[in-house]
Formats: C-alpha cells, sequence, structure tokens
C-alpha cells in the first residue's frame, strides 16, 4: 500500500521553500527551453518509479539541462539523467549525480553532460531514473523528488511520463509538468556560396565551375546546384567551410542560362541562393574552307579567331 500510495507524487509540507539557482558552468551556451512553475508539488524518483519530461529544442547542440530537485530523507543514491529520442531507446547521452546528501530544500541541479546533436522542433525526453531508493529502514520514503506544476499547459511543448511498478514498468503520460531548463548553442545559417567559372562557352563542352562558402560556426557544408536548364546537381558534400569545391557541366543547346546555387550545414540549415548568368552560343560548324584552314592552324590569326568564336 505504501508502495503504491509513492508512486503518484509526494505533496510537500508547508515549509520555507528555498530554491537556489545552479550557477552557470560555462557561457557559450543559452537557454532554450524551460518550465520554472513550482506548486510546491515532487514526483518521485527512486529504483521502481522513473520520470521524463517531453521538449522540443529550438537550438541543434543540447549541452546540459537543470532540474528542480528535493531529497527525501536523506537520500544516499545515484541518480542518473538521460536525454532519449524514444523513451524506451536508448541514452543519446546521461550523467549520473553522486550522492551529496545536501538537498534539503527543492533547488536547480545541473546535469551538463557531453553536448549533443539534435534536431529543432523535434520531441526529446529527459528521463530520471535511479537504481535505489523506495521504502527505507523504519518504513521511511528514500527517494528522490522531481518539482513539477500540476497545470497541464505549463509547459505546451512537451508533456509529463512517468514508468513505474503501477503501470507494469511500461511508459505512461500523467498530469503536470515537470520543472526544468535545457540550455543549447543556436546555430546561424551559412553564407551563400560565390559562383566562380566560364561565362561564355560553347554548347556541347564540358565546364567546371568553382563554388565556395562560409558558415559561421565552421560547421562542414553540403552543396545543391541548379544549372538553369532542368538538371540539377543535388546535395553533394561533407565540405569543410571555407573549401573550393568544383561542379561540372555540360549544355547540350545554345542558350542563355543562371546557375543557382547554394549550401546547408550538418544541421540542415540553408543559405540563401547564389546566382551566375552564363552563355552557351552555338557551337559554329567547320563547313568552308577558311575556316578549315583556320582550325587546322589553331595559332595563326588569334585575333580573328577570337572574334569568331574559334
Amino acid at each position: 500500500m505504501k508502495r503504491k500510495l509513492i508512486g503518484i507524487f509526494i505533496v510537500m509540507l508547508l515549509i520555507a521553500t528555498i530554491i537556489s539557482v545552479a550557477e552557470t558552468s560555462r557561457n557559450d551556451d543559452q537557454l532554450d527551453q524551460s518550465q520554472e512553475q513550482f506548486d510546491n508539488y515532487l514526483y518521485l524518483v527512486a529504483e521502481e518509479y522513473w520520470m521524463a519530461q517531453s521538449f522540443k529544442p529550438t537550438m541543434p547542440t543540447l549541452t546540459r539541462v537543470e532540474l528542480l530537485l528535493y531529497e527525501w530523507n536523506n537520500v544516499f543514491y545515484e541518480l542518473t539523467v538521460s536525454i532519449r529520442e524514444k523513451l524506451d531507446g536508448s541514452d543519446l547521452t546521461q550523467i549520473t549525480l553522486e550522492p551529496e546528501g545536501y538537498l534539503t530544500s527543492p533547488q536547480w541541479i545541473e546535469f551538463d553532460f557531453p553536448d549533443i546533436f539534435i534536431t529543432p522542433g523535434v520531441t526529446y525526453y529527459i528521463v530520471c531514473s535511479a537504481y535505489e531508493g523506495g521504502i527505507g529502514a523504519g518504513g521511511k520514503i528514500k527517494c528522490y523528488g522531481w518539482g513539477f506544476c500540476l497545470e497541464n499547459d505549463s509547459y505546451p511543448n512537451g508533456n509529463v511520463f512517468n514508468n513505474n511498478v503501477d503501470n507494469n514498468f511500461s511508459w505512461g503520460e500523467t498530469s503536470g509538468d515537470l520543472c526544468f531548463r535545457t540550455y543549447g548553442i543556436p546555430n546561424e545559417p551559412p553564407l551563400k556560396p560565390e559562383i566562380q567559372g566560364e561565362l561564355n562557352g560553347k554548347a556541347g563542352e564540358e565546364y567546371s565551375y568553382t563554388l565556395v562558402a562560409t558558415d559561421p560556426e565552421n560547421n562542414d557544408l553540403y552543396y545543391y546546384v541548379e544549372w538553369g536548364d532542368g538538371n540539377i546537381t543535388e546535395w553533394f558534400g561533407p565540405h569543410t567551410s571555407g573549401e573550393q569545391v568544383t561542379a561540372s557541366h555540360t549544355y547540350a543547346e545554345e542558350g542563355t542560362y543562371t546557375i543557382k546555387a547554394k549550401v546547408k550545414d550538418i544541421h540542415g540549415f540553408e543559405s540563401d541562393w547564389a546566382t551566375l548568368e552564363v552563355s552557351m552560343p552555338k557551337n559554329k560548324a567547320i563547313n568552308t574552307p577558311f575556316l578549315q584552314f583556320l582550325e587546322n592552324h589553331p595559332h595563326l590569326f588569334p585575333l580573328l579567331r577570337q572574334l569568331l568564336g574559334l
């Protein structure tokens, strides 16, 4: 019966609550997602009671999280916080809090795990788990508490889930939103590429064009080229930021074409389009004795040859 009761949530006593904010341990990341409303309620986290909060990041690099935690009856066991893309999936990253015995009131505790690349707008889960706790000596509850707000829409981009003995050890959605903060590193899209190459050529001949683009975060880049005649060279790479890249194309017919190119970084952020207009005049046929003579003597009359387009 006791186990059944503590699996739902722990109601805090009406005591003076002291909430201390964890100091920021780094200055290259920014607050991304958060739910900080605390209603003096705690969800249990112990051996048979795991909790999770879903969220949708806006930044492509996740650096750390902070959780509002409390130790109930002098807990002395490890607490693990991990990030998952699926509740039943593997950990993308995780870190374990060693027992300190100092969370005598709800406090914001930082979990600064190894940075990971994630997809903005996709749902991820903060999973809080433990392998000890529950009912201790004398029937006392020994567990961590994770602060939450009873209002279901306090964080509109996520929900709360629990996995415990009462749910037959399967994940199920429950009420409220847990208190959390996620931090990340923002991403700027790459600059549009520069295109260099032959502006006036001959139809039927292959020409190479050089493309180069840079990324503010020096991320690797993929290139995409539309040749203006219906042909496309789809995303190719990755190439390092600032690296000169070559793409070749042959125009089958005479005409004026607009080459368009753009790049995207490894997080999917795309640049603006760059353009270059090229002209491919008709490849003149050699059908007179004089033109045949010029063709057979390529070093004679260079100015005349240029005027004739030979």
